[in-house]
């Protein structure tokens, strides 16, 4: 398709069936090159097929979602499908949600830290979690905060739609409108509710805005930058199960939660700023019941301090053997991961559940 249209787009083949024959019998058939698994790491690959475009020159992703954006374009009109920008895909009229008024999008959410809520009537968690996010809208909003929300629905009919809004205090996107489509496809939303937050100027905060609201209701946060180093609590269970995570395990003390953060501030820093290349997220455990649930998944020995790099997503986890922790140890570490030199330990068992 792109060399009909001269243009040049090598495409890298990443099989995911790992030394069997239909894996040989597919690349022997392909047209392309092929490269090794340890790529859909570094894209986040859940489920297959999947088709990542990338800039040639940068290297920068354009997007994850090639797949389904060439079923929907198999001409390649709108080849290499680059990401839109928010506001080109949210410029025309909203609703408010619970006096169904229209309102111009861009004037309505100009200079405000945006978020996008993405529910539906007919699911039970959603209906547990609008509430909650409405008392936190409303604290933000009497605290002066720039913030609004606007809802993209799910709903199944105009009738469920409506109800669903009337009791919403913010925003809506009307009911069969393309927008939903598109917005839900530009932020990868495979579940709900799920709520994102965006800057300002439409760049992306946080996609985890619902555990933000469900471990940070009062908003004292808000707007949930991501930070280079967090505490391990319950709030990390879905980038637990779905990203590469060092964490350093204590006893709890505050002397040892001081300690941790010191030797682990720089190394994290320096990762952080890696932007969409990072590929560690980095924690500190203390003596919250969700670390001991840490352990008892990955099969962790009773020690502290304890440094590991936990990867949920191929079952598998790095341990460190020192006993004494500096920022010479944990940059050590973390380079020789970063190199591939250390030797992962498999484990068998369920993902740690997000409550």
């Amino acid at each position: 398709m792109a060399r009909q249209r001269g243009i040049e787009e090598p495409t890298v083949h990443l099989c995911t069936i790992h030394e069997s024959q239909s894996s040989h019998q597919g690349l022997g058939k392909a047209s392309h090159l092929s490269a090794p698994n340890k790529l859909t790491k570094k894209f986040r690959i859940q489920g297959i097929p999947r088709l990542v475009i990338l800039d040639g020159e940068t290297g920068k992703t354009i997007t994850v979602d090639g797949f389904n954006h060439l079923m929907e374009d198999e001409n390649g009109c709108a080849f290499p499908w680059k990401r839109k920008p928010f506001w080109e895909m949210i410029k025309g009229k909203l609703l408010h949600g619970d006096k169904q008024e229209e309102v111009d999008a861009m004037e309505a959410l100009k200079g405000k830290i945006i978020g996008l809520y993405f529910a539906a009537n007919w699911c039970p968690p959603c209906k547990f979690f609008t509430p909650e996010l409405t008392r936190t809208y409303e604290r933000l909003k009497e605290a002066g905060r720039n913030f609004e929300i606007v809802f993209v629905t799910s709903d199944r009919s105009v009738e469920s739609f409506q109800q669903h809004v009337g009791c919403m205090p913010w925003l809506v996107i009307p009911f069969h409108d393309p927008r939903l489509q598109q917005i839900t496809t530009q932020f990868g939303i495979d579940g709900i509710p799920s709520l994102v937050i965006l800057d300002e100027k439409g760049g992306l905060i946080t996609m985890n805005g619902r555990q933000a609201i469900v471990h940070d209701s009062a908003g004292l946060d808000f707007p949930w930058y991501p930070k280079p180093l967090n505490e391990l609590t319950q709030m990390a269970a879905v980038q637990l199960n779905e990203n590469i995570c060092l964490i350093l395990f204590t006893d709890g003390e505050e002397e040892e939660l001081l300690e941790a953060r010191a030797v682990l501030h720089d190394v994290a820093v320096r990762e952080h700023q890696k932007g969409e290349d990072q590929e560690l997220l980095f924690f500190y455990a203390g003596d919250d019941e969700f670390c001991d649930q840490v352990r008892d998944f990955a099969h962790l020995e009773d020690r502290s301090p304890l440094l590991v790099i936990l990867d949920s997503p191929e079952q598998q986890v790095y341990v460190s053997p020192a006993t004494d922790m500096s920022c010479e140890v944990v940059t050590e570490f973390v380079d020789s991961y970063l190199a591939g030199r250390l030797v992962p330990t498999p484990f068998r068992h369920t993902s740690p559940q997000e409550c």
